[in-house]
């Protein structure tokens, strides 16, 4: 009886795990999201202005979309006005429930810890994202230190 208890705690904190990962993954990472800002090891300036034609903080003309899908698929929209400029297909995967890997385009290719920082807004840091577009002009910075910012939509 005692084996049998054992047997069937174990089993019950098994799926209680499962379900808190199949939870965390449905509820808070699967779907659409809207990246607001991209960081870099010590640069306070936002990649996005860099990298993405017209994109200019604030300027509400530009978006870039991540939809987390079903399968491990993500895939990322660059939006100006109503006009699609880029589109780009990548994988993810839930590793714990705070914690992501990521791989998308050639700037995120990490594992990333999941912080909430306000009403639908979190920030995905990793100390090693692998930024295969910095492997030429900075290779200093193709493993770097990478802080996403996105909303839930």
């Amino acid at each position: 009886m005692k084996n049998f208890l054992m047997v069937t705690a174990a089993f019950m904190l098994m799926c209680l795990s499962f379900s808190c990962r199949k939870i965390q993954e449905g509820m808070i990472i699967k779907g659409l999201w809207t990246l607001e800002g991209f960081y870099v090891d010590t640069f306070s300036k936002n990649m996005m202005e860099i990298f993405l034609p017209y994109y200019n903080t604030g300027n509400g003309c530009c978006r870039y979309k991540i939809d987390f899908q079903d399968d491990d698929l993500v895939t990322g929209y660059y939006f100006t006005h109503d006009t699609l400029n880029y589109l780009v297909a990548g994988t993810w995967k839930l590793i714990k429930y705070n914690k992501i890997y990521v791989k998308l385009d050639n700037y995120v290719d990490g594992e990333f810890t999941i912080e909430k920082i306000g009403n639908k807004r979190y920030e995905m840091i990793s100390d090693s994202n692998r930024i295969k577009a910095f492997e030429v002009i900075m290779p200093h910075l193709d493993t770097a230190y990478t802080r996403i910012v996105a909303r839930r939509n």
